[in-house]
């Protein structure tokens, strides 16, 4: 969203059968196999290469409602990079860090980062340099794309 000056814009994903992640949840999107699940997140990655050329910083690629208040704000912590949590700081790179959220959700028809982490419990250990451990039966080069991104 731009609302700097008029004209005020949103930037909104194409939703012909509504949202990806909706989508995903669907018995339609539940028997999309791996190689859709990629063509999906390659699509994603060309239109953030896209934003990021325009210097537009995205912020919010994946909205969620499990979110927590911060200083009036809410953050999806779980969705969120580090830095975007702890100084309200969102570039490119923090862009980059949430892809690598997605790419999970997508893969796990979007399951929730971190299963069994509370938000607070995610806040701290991502302090401490953890990264969400390969899930049971993911590719490994999805996984090492994945851990890339958390760099």
């Amino acid at each position: 969203m731009v609302t700097k000056e008029e004209p005020i814009y949103i930037i909104t994903e194409y939703m012909a059968k509504g949202s990806l992640l909706d989508f995903l949840k669907s018995d339609e999107g539940g028997k999309v196999l791996l190689p859709k699940h990629i063509d999906f997140s390659a699509q994603i990655a060309e239109g953030m290469a896209y934003t990021e050329w325009k210097n537009y910083i995205n912020h919010d690629l994946v909205i969620e409602d499990e979110c927590t208040a911060r200083e009036g704000a809410k953050f999806p912590i779980k969705w969120t990079a580090p830095e975007a949590i702890n100084f309200g700081c969102s570039t490119i790179k923090s862009d980059v860090w949430s892809f690598g959220i997605l790419l999970y959700e997508i893969v796990t028809y979007r399951k929730v980062p971190y299963p069994g982490r509370t938000n607070a419990d995610v806040m701290t250990t991502l302090s401490q340099d953890y990264q969400m451990p390969r899930m049971e039966n993911f590719p490994d080069e999805l996984y090492d794309i994945m851990k890339m991104c958390w760099k």
